[in-house]
């Protein structure tokens, strides 16, 4: 598909979602630009992107437990920072109702490890 045809077919699409089932090769001035534009909606494609959709769709389960991981490790992240905070609130004179908010973020964030531990079967 020649670049003027990919560029009508991503106006025409506009933003709706597309699943970019089918590729085919990008040409610019007649010869292909090795880049990939999917059929459906237009959208360009490198052949690394192509390459790691195709993979995406025949490992979902490893796509999601590779993005439960980064979600791990960015809540692992969020309680070392509030562990820090609370060491230092716990030299000062804290009245308890200043702790509530952290208790409930705290419990939020447990509740959501515990569930992706019983997502990954690791528990």
């Amino acid at each position: 598909m020649n670049y003027e045809e990919a560029k009508a077919l991503q106006e025409s699409w506009g933003d709706k979602p597309c699943d970019h089932r089918s590729f085919t090769d990008k040409y610019l001035f007649g010869s292909k630009t090795g880049d990939f534009v999917c059929e459906q909606c237009g959208k360009f494609f490198t052949q690394r992107q192509k390459a790691q959709r195709v993979r995406s769709k025949e490992s979902p389960k490893l796509d999601k437990l590779l993005e439960q991981n980064t979600l791990i490790k960015d809540r692992l992240a969020v309680l070392t920072k509030r562990k820090d905070l609370l060491a230092e609130l716990g030299k000062q004179d804290v009245s308890s109702s200043m702790l509530d908010p952290f208790i409930q973020e705290q419990e939020s964030l447990i509740a959501l490890a515990d569930q992706l531990i019983k997502e990954i079967g690791a528990g």
